[in-house]
């Protein structure tokens, strides 16, 4: 049975790259297959080993800048985004009730204005009228 020693990536390493480290996943070769460890590290230094094989080096780091550095604390649910959903439509349901309550605010002062400028276009026509009235006296 042989070993192989992985360097997994450098806490911290903003840019992905796979360096070595004092943090090494040990893997072996048993019953004629590799056993590799199941945490993230290793299997995205598999991903990279094999990007690097495939694209090189250079492809293989561009493509690896681009995956998120732990997906099971990155990646949004279906639940999570369903709950977003419900908060999302709440709010909105809310919103919707101020809003009307600001129409019929506005409903409200039309008719005020309405009411003065009826007002004001009687006062002015009686003004006029005393005038006209007051010249030909």
């Amino acid at each position: 049975m042989t070993s192989q020693i992985l360097a997994s990536p450098l806490p911290g390493n903003s840019d992905n790259r796979f360096t070595s480290s004092s943090d090494l996943l040990i893997w072996s070769s048993g019953f004629g297959h590799d056993q590799i460890m199941t945490s993230p590290e290793a299997r995205r230094l598999d991903l990279y080993n094999g990007l690097t094989e495939f694209l090189g080096e250079q492809r293989a780091d561009t493509l690896m800048a681009y995956l998120p550095g732990n997906p099971n604390t990155d990646l949004a649910t279906r639940a999570d985004l369903e709950s977003v959903e419900r908060r999302l439509g709440t709010r909105m349901d809310a919103m919707d009730v101020r809003f009307n309550d600001v129409l019929l605010r506005l409903d409200g002062m039309t008719a005020r204005l309405d009411r003065m400028v009826q007002a004001l276009i009687a006062g002015l026509v009686a003004v006029i009228a005393t005038l006209v009235a007051q010249s030909f006296i």
